[in-house]
């Protein structure tokens, strides 16, 4: 760990990250095992702190802070330290291996599994900042998981304590947003009524769910930030059953395929308009577009002696390329420009269905 300054007093606080769904972290250089890494984890923060700030009317006051809470280029490291207690872990590729895309049993790989050993880190920061950057750590937990197919379910972590329902998780999102103390928090807790085309039945479908929305927005912002946040039935406490989750998110996003829930070049597929959009946005260094709906899994205390595990949905801003904006007006008709974001978030509640 790096030496810290005699000149400020520091807090130093080790906490416990459980594992709630198969984690796979690897370093960009090699694929040969998994390991749990802290510039992994930092930059989950980093992340997430920023989709908190939909709100905010500066670009230069949000890069400001970012830069004060988590280090920039030019002005300095972040303040906050943080270090794994142990010898970092690794699991080799010869352990228990997993498919990173159920639905179609490829990419299998070495993983940690849920529900095991968790990790300790040890965050450090100064005197009077310590809480708010493992508030933030609580907070990312939640909203997203780390490493491979973090937006599809794997490397779900949990820190207690665990929120108390949707009312105290929007409290926290306001309290990392920066707005906690305001009279009027952005983050609300809403009751809506989803309508959809089920495009398998052909029948339209409502159904009335509670959700946290962002109540003020700032659509000018160039980067992806939460609009909206919901939360699942409870799943059993088991790592079968987080499989089986894992499975059918995995065969709801297939099903759900289209420009607005995240796409690559290999999207294009054999229709000719989606090819040329594609060669156009790889000369454009464009050609993917990392999901903006991210579903994970998260504890929830919903009586003071009881935890459940919970799925959570978010929906962040899609930031789509303008070459993308005009195709998605110019072939409305064409399936995967249909907005599909609201039926993979309903199945994703009410357990899905399959062509």
């Amino acid at each position: 760990m790096q030496r810290l300054s005699n000149r400020k007093r520091w807090e130093t606080k080790e906490v416990k990250l459980c594992v709630l769904s198969p984690l796979v972290v690897r370093r960009m250089s090699t694929f040969d095992h998994v390991e749990m890494r802290i510039p992994s984890l930092k930059g989950m923060l980093r992340f997430w702190w920023r989709a908190l700030q939909g709100h905010q009317t500066s670009v230069e006051a949000i890069r400001e802070r970012e830069g004060a809470l988590f280090g920039a280029a030019g002005t300095g490291k972040s303040p906050m330290r943080m270090a794994l207690v142990c010898t970092t872990p690794t699991v080799p590729v010869g352990a228990s291996q997993v498919f990173l895309l159920p639905h179609k049993e490829k990419g299998k790989t070495a993983y940690f599994p849920p529900f095991r050993t968790p990790f300790v880190v040890r965050v450090t920061a100064p005197t009077g900042q310590l809480e708010e950057y493992l508030h933030i750590l609580r907070t990312a937990l939640f909203l997203g998981g780390l490493g491979v197919r973090g937006r599809r379910g794997f490397g779900s972590l949990h820190l207690d304590p665990p929120p108390r329902g949707l009312e105290e998780i929007c409290d926290w999102l306001n309290r990392a947003s920066g707005t906690s103390e305001a009279s009027d928090p952005i983050f609300a807790v809403e009751t809506a009524v989803l309508e959809v085309k089920d495009a398998v039945r052909n029948e339209y479908r409502q159904v009335t769910v509670k959700r946290i929305v962002l109540r003020k927005e700032n659509p000018a912002l160039p980067f992806p930030y939460v609009r909206e946040v919901y939360l699942g039935d409870p799943l059993p406490l088991d790592p079968q059953a987080v499989q089986k989750w894992l499975a059918r998110i995995s065969y709801l996003s297939s099903d759900h395929n289209s420009l607005y829930t995240g796409y690559t070049a290999a999207l294009a597929g054999a229709d000719p308009d989606l090819q040329n959009l594609m060669e156009k946005l790889k000369k454009q260094k464009q050609a993917r577009l990392a999901s903006p709906l991210v579903t994970t899994l998260a504890l929830v205390a919903d009586r003071p002696d009881r935890k459940t595990l919970r799925p959570v949905v978010v929906r962040l801003k899609s930031v789509f390329p303008p070459a993308v904006k005009d195709f998605l007006a110019q072939h409305r008709k064409l399936k995967m420009a249909q907005d599909t974001t609201k039926a993979f978030i309903l199945d994703v509640l009410s357990g899905g269905i399959r062509r």
